[in-house]
């Protein structure tokens, strides 16, 4: 891929993750999204992208909402807590739906949770989920609708 093919990549996956963000932030049911590290800027993706919560944490950094990309979204499924992070684990590298565009689920992505208007993020680690409180602190709408260039 040439440095132009990339960028209309990059741009195309930022309108798309607005206009996803917009549907999961909206106030009807519930919903799960999952986010991938995806950036313009290779220092991100060299630094971040693959990364456990010690290694970035051992370079002074945390997982940014700046730096990631709405990648696909849908309702929860029938499926809960314990097993649903697990469950989309297996889907996002088993299972891939056909109209998923990112990559296998794996280390460094993160899954939005919204259940009865609350939303909790987990960041997909070596070993398992971890919670990552304040992910989607702040205006959040705003946190995730850059453009992207």
């Amino acid at each position: 891929m040439n440095k132009n093919e990339h960028k209309k990549l990059i741009t195309d996956m930022g309108s798309s993750s607005k206009a996803m963000i917009e549907r999961f932030l909206s106030p009807k049911g519930n919903a799960y999204m999952l986010l991938q590290l995806f950036s313009s800027n290779p220092e991100v993706e060299r630094d971040e992208l693959f990364c456990s919560l010690k290694e970035l944490e051992k370079n002074g950094k945390k997982p940014d909402p700046e730096h990631y990309t709405a990648v696909y979204m849908e309702p929860l499924p029938g499926y809960r807590k314990p097993n649903l992070l697990e469950r989309l684990y297996e889907k996002f590298n088993i299972g891939i739906p056909e109209d998923f565009r990112g990559h296998s689920m794996s280390v460094s992505d993160v899954v939005a949770v919204k259940e009865n208007g609350k939303i909790t993020c987990y960041y997909c680690d070596n070993v398992g989920f971890v919670e990552i409180p304040g992910f989607f602190a702040g205006n959040k709408k705003d946190m995730f609708t850059r453009t992207v260039l």
